[in-house]
């Protein structure tokens, strides 16, 4: 197979594994906390704790398919949210090549809902996982990490070669 082929199939399985059908949180409010960051609104908070070696590259979120922001180890992204049904996606860039996954469901004005995802290696598989955490857990993450990047310093680094920047 020739190097133009090979590049396309992995061009069309990443944008295929994106595609897949969001997981459906029946109730996120039993899990989210009262209060608001943004008034007459919901606020999602996307934090990362990984540390193992997927963790290299920065996970992008997604809001009903719009880039938001994204996040890298011990980091994490605060968002306002319209009150009703949305989508939290999450992906990466394809020099990480980890499948996408989203989560679906009805959020209220008012409450913080907090998810915590990661990169997740098991015997013969890498994927991203995602969980929405309790407010207590959030809180205490956040109080340790430093916050994410919006959509447009997203943008501008996954222009470059997506290599996290030297320190």
């Amino acid at each position: 197979m020739t190097l133009p082929r090979v590049l396309a199939l992995a061009m069309a399985l990443s944008l295929t594994a994106c595609a897949s059908a969001p997981f459906h949180v029946d109730d996120p409010d039993w899990k989210a906390g009262d209060g608001t960051r943004f008034p007459g609104q919901a606020t999602f908070v996307v934090l990362r704790n990984a540390d193992r070696s997927e963790g290299l590259f920065a996970i992008r979120v997604r809001l009903d398919k719009a880039l938001v922001g994204s996040v890298r180890r011990e980091r994490y992204l605060a968002f306002p949210v319209a009150p009703g049904a949305h989508v939290l996606g999450f992906d990466c860039n394809l020099m990480c090549a980890l499948p996408g996954i989203a989560v679906a469901g009805q959020f209220a004005a008012g409450k913080t809902y907090y998810f915590a995802v990661e990169p997740s290696s098991t015997y013969n598989t890498t994927s991203i996982q995602v969980v929405q955490l309790l407010p207590g857990q959030g809180l205490e993450q956040m109080r340790t990490y430093q916050p994410g990047k919006s959509a447009g310093e997203t943008e501008a680094e996954d222009a470059g070669d997506g290599a996290p920047p030297a320190h």
